[in-house]
């Protein structure tokens, strides 16, 4: 369980990778490689893989509501 992300889902067709944080706001961040995503669903703590390897490295676009493919965060 992450406690900056609530939810994630990324869409193929688009290279986007969608965010919902904890407090609500929904991001989309452009040009997201599948394996910059497969990274963050296999990072030890989402969070920090996420500050350190996609926030600030990707166009965000604040969205005013999410889209139907960000889920929640699929953990083992």
């Amino acid at each position: 369980m992450s406690t900056l992300i609530q939810a994630l889902g990324y869409d193929p067709d688009t290279a986007t990778l969608g965010v919902q944080f904890h407090d609500g706001a929904v991001y989309h961040y452009q040009h997201v490689t599948p394996a910059v995503y497969a990274g963050l669903l296999g990072a030890t703590s989402l969070g920090s893989h996420f500050g350190q390897f996609i926030r600030g490295q990707y166009i965000a676009v604040k969205q005013e509501q999410k889209a139907d493919w960000i889920k929640g965060v699929p953990r083992g």
